[in-house]
């Protein structure tokens, strides 16, 4: 089998912090989060004129989506903490022909000094708060984050966020790989791989804690439909790595984890592969 885990392979990184570099531009952009995407849309109804901030930008796809509803008047700022990522955006900036609209900034989302207090009519955080924090696991890093959040935006401002909640993940087996399965996925979460799996199911209590008052809660589930997107999306052959890796609590073997990515290639041939990812979209008022 290609690509079959060897426990001594250093490469086990899944979801890595920090990302970068074409690949992961083409993983940000893949058409199975496009669903979600236009739910999360249309619950921040952003208006013309407005200012808002897209906080963890990456590559900028959303600052470009965001520019086109606020029009001429209005503009947005896109942040990231990776000079990278937004090397990406500013090229993509300058192909669209540099609208004036759209600027972006270096800067962590822990310490927004660069932004003024009040400054956006609505701010939007998609898949960052999973993996907020500079170093180690620093739990209060998700409600450090969101109090920035809320400080840069106006009162009565709207603030949203879209995160998974990994530790609910599904991935369709014959019931002979179930229990295989579940072992493998509960590996990434007790790792903490990333460092806050299940920000998504804690989103509600979070956006009440740092005074936002929360509009809307909705579960968009990703459905993923082959093995090949498997890999793009979830890093099947990553997980199995890191399953069989000295720091699972309960390793898989060799044997076992190349069996497991053999039988999803299996159900992808026969037609039956499928996983799903919930997405958890909280759009909530700013309350100062």
């Amino acid at each position: 089998m290609t690509g079959a885990p060897d426990r001594d392979s250093q490469d086990a990184a899944i979801f890595s912090y920090g990302e970068t570099g074409a690949h992961h531009v083409e993983y940000l952009a893949h058409p199975i989060f496009g669903p979600y995407k236009s739910v999360a849309l249309r619950l921040l109804q952003p208006q013309p004129g407005e200012t808002i901030l897209d906080a963890g930008c990456g590559a900028g796809l959303d600052v470009f989506n965001l520019a086109q509803l606020v029009g001429r008047e209005g503009h947005v700022v896109g942040v990231d903490r990776d000079p990278t990522m937004l090397q990406a955006a500013r090229t993509t900036h300058l192909e669209r022909g540099s609208p004036a609209n759209v600027e972006f900034q270096v800067g962590d989302l822990l310490h927004l000094s660069g932004l003024k207090s009040d400054t956006f009519d609505r701010t939007h955080i998609d898949r960052t708060l999973q993996h907020a924090g500079a170093t180690g696991y620093d739990d209060e890093a998700p409600a450090r984050v969101l109090a920035e959040l809320r400080r840069v935006t106006k009162p009565s401002g709207l603030i949203q966020a879209c995160e998974p909640d990994s530790s609910s993940i599904v991935i369709n087996t014959d019931p002979r790989f179930a229990t295989t399965t579940h072992r493998v996925l509960k590996s990434f979460i007790q790792a903490r791989v990333m460092r806050h799996p299940m920000v998504g199911l804690d989103l509600r209590r979070l956006f009440k804690e740092a005074g936002i008052d929360v509009r809307n809660e909705v579960q968009v589930p990703l459905i993923v439909q082959s093995y090949e997107d498997g890999l793009a999306i979830l890093r099947l052959r990553e997980l199995a790595q890191h399953a069989i890796s000295s720091e699972a609590r309960d390793p898989l073997s060799i044997d076992e984890a190349e069996a497991w990515l053999q039988h999803l290639e299996d159900m992808d041939r026969r037609g039956l592969f499928v996983a799903v990812i919930p997405m958890h979209i909280v759009t909530g008022r700013v309350v100062k």
